[in-house]
């Protein structure tokens, strides 16, 4: 054994426990560790099986050990990873593939002669293990042999890769999940393999690319069934019900459960000039069954109703662009369609707003899955080329042609450092403009996709500074601040009123280096929120609102407007007072404010945490709240 490490933590009833160890060393020359965790063991074998390495909530609760080994000393020397634990829930909703149970039919089961749900199991319950074998023969990219099975509830194999052979690479999973008791045979026993594999839950995919230099191709196919959905059949806490909806799909694995798709891409480079172009279509895993949700004429009450190959999506883009001095100017067209003709829509639900992404890693084209053309000019001030060394802006122009709507942004940022002294100001301004549509009431567009949607404007602005440990003053204080404001209002108009959503954010933060004790610093904080018309004060999503906040590439700090559903044609239905599907009752406004300070003490290992956060409810007042904190951690090294 080389090094161990073990962290304690106080639990809620003032008792001592081990919150995580972890023991490295060598068996015959063979590196080793194993790494035991009292509530959130941490592992991951593939994309769709035991994929458990983010479930940071947790929503399952898993003690156990990760021992990996080197075996060199084995043909192909391969990595073994042994997982061992015991799992339960803790987020009782959402641990399995819906937040209560659901009959064959989809429909909601009940006690009996009760209005009482029945929550789900979590997607590992009691005692799990698995075994992984991973190689890299002739140093052409590694594959992996998985064995998993958590007692009583599913049995998996699975089969990864990530390889290279010249310009060709290729990557993929396969995998194989099945469920106790579900076989054919006497008692729900398997008869065989073939019984497995008839009976059980397969997830594939495969891609492929070739990188040629000025040119690269790219392609894959995915087939995926239902009950990898939120991680059933994988097993995975990572993908639970959870991460899909509260917590805005944080863990997405590669291609999601429940499809077969195929796509494609390519892109090549010429001097400054730029083509890419990307294809892609797919559908439900069984599109013949697919069912749509039709609401009443009040919109309160969905009917899920059988429309065959209503799951099927469309799309393809292309991009011609260039590249000078650290600017960037694209011009792009997307077609995006729903069914099995592909009947035009504004976006499907792969649209992603202000995505940086390429397809495949492959071809990048702006504001894909959409229905828009356009173009982006664009400076990047870590360009080595750059025009000013810093200055990061973006203008971007995407219109919608069949619903006649117009999207536009400009935005930047500046990262000035003088004296060590960082600041960083940031601006955005943000219009959406829907013809016909003054965003004084809600209009339905052309596909019908986006129920409530109008004409809005937003503006955005802020700035950080981030001081460094100043060596010369007393302390070696260093020293972070940010503030931010937000509006966005209906109509064509950037002026406040009534209906208007801002936020408006602050906080600071001071820390002590050097207080005269080795190995110790000392931080105090404080932080201010306030939102007008958002959608909860109290509800603020962090998935995405700790780089949005002082980000000016979104509307919003934490998730109103455009958190989640991240499409433009929804972005004016923030806060409380909108009517949603059609309603004729809106709701109560929605404003109020959140701040607190913190202090935190770290010295030799041990870090004390404290805080104090008080709630205002700038309507209800009786919701009015505060609350403590207070952490004791200790990292112990022998």
């Amino acid at each position: 054994m080389s090094d161990a490490t073990a962290n304690f933590e106080i639990t809620g009833a003032n008792l001592v426990q081990i919150d995580n160890a972890t023991i490295n060393g060598s068996l015959g020359g063979q590196a080793f560790s194993a790494v035991f965790q009292i509530t959130n063991s941490a592992f991951r074998f593939n994309d769709y099986l035991f994929n458990a390495n983010s479930d940071t909530e947790p929503v399952v609760n898993r003690k156990g050990v990760v021992a990996t080994i080197n075996a060199t000393s084995l043909p192909f020397a391969p990595k073994l990873t042994v997982v061992v634990g015991n799992a339960s829930a803790n987020v009782v909703a959402g641990t399995d593939g819906s937040p209560v149970a659901l009959d064959a039919n989809g429909n909601t089961i009940y006690l009996a002669n009760t209005a009482t749900t029945i929550p789900t199991p979590p997607v590992i319950n009691g005692f799990y293990y698995g075994v992984r074998a991973e190689v890299n023969p002739y140093n052409l990219g590694t594959i992996g042999l998985n064995y998993a099975q958590n007692v009583g509830n599913r049995s998996a194999y699975g089969v990864d890769y990530d390889v290279k052979v010249g310009p060709v690479s290729l990557q993929g999973v396969y995998d194989l999940s099945a469920k106790d008791g579900a076989g054919s045979g006497t008692n729900g026993a398997y008869t065989g393999i073939a019984d497995v594999f008839n009976k059980g839950d397969n997830a594939f995919y495969t891609k492929a690319s070739v990188d040629l230099g000025i040119a690269k191709v790219a392609a894959n196919y995915r087939a995926i069934e239902p009950a990898y959905a939120n991680g059933v059949a994988g097993m995975s806490p990572n993908d639970t019900y959870y991460y899909s909806t509260d917590a805005g799909n944080a863990n997405a694995n590669t291609y999601g459960a429940d499809v077969v798709g195929y796509g494609g891409a390519l892109s090549t480079t010429l001097g400054p000039v730029t083509v890419a172009a990307f294809g892609d279509r797919y559908s439900s895993y069984n599109p013949g069954a697919d069912k749509v949700d039709v609401y009443n004429a009040s919109g309160t009450t969905a009917t899920s109703t059988l429309t065959p190959n209503a799951s099927y999506r469309t799309a393809y883009g292309v991009a011609l662009g260039g590249k000078l001095f650290g600017l960037s100017l694209t011009g792009f067209y997307n077609s995006a369609g729903i069914g099995i003709n592909s009947t035009s829509v504004h976006a499907t639900g792969d649209y992603v707003y202000n995505s940086t992404a390429a397809y495949q890693d492959t071809a990048l084209v702006p504001f894909a899955y959409s229905s828009t053309y356009g173009g982006v000019l664009k400076h990047d001030g870590a360009a080595a080329d750059a025009l000013v060394k810093g200055l990061n802006f973006t203008v971007a122009d995407q219109y919608f042609y069949n619903e006649k709507a117009n999207d536009f942004q400009a935005y930047g940022s500046y990262a000035a450092t003088l004296g060590g002294i960082t600041v960083t100001p940031f601006a955005r301004y943000h219009s959406f403009n829907l013809s016909g549509n003054n965003g004084s009431t809600f209009t339905t567009p052309a596909d019908g996709l986006a129920i409530r949607t109008r004409t809005y404007n937003a503006v955005k602005y802020g700035v950080t500074v981030a001081v460094p440990a100043l060596s010369g003053v007393i302390g070696k204080p260093s020293f972070n601040a940010g503030f931010a404001n937000s509006i966005t209002t209906p109509g064509a108009s950037i002026a406040v009123n009534s209906d208007s959503k801002t936020e408006l954010y602050g906080q600071a933060a001071l820390t002590l280096n050097d207080i005269g004790i080795a190995n110790t610093t000392a931080s105090i904080g404080y932080g201010y929120w306030q939102g007008f018309n958002v959608g909860s004060p109290t509800a603020a999503s962090s998935a995405s609102g700790g780089t949005a906040t002082f980000s000016p590439t979104a509307d919003r700090f934490f998730n109103s407007p455009l958190g989640g559903a991240s499409d433009p044609f929804t972005g004016g239905n923030f806060g409380s007072k909108f009517i949603d599907f059609g309603r004729t009752t809106a709701g109560n406004v929605s404003a109020g404010s959140v701040q607190g300070v913190f202090g935190q003490v770290n010295f030799n290992g041990l870090g004390l945490n404290a805080g104090y956060f008080r709630y205002n409810d700038f309507v209800t007042p009786a919701n009015n709240s505060s609350a403590t904190a207070f952490k004791v951690s200790y990292t112990l090294n022998f």
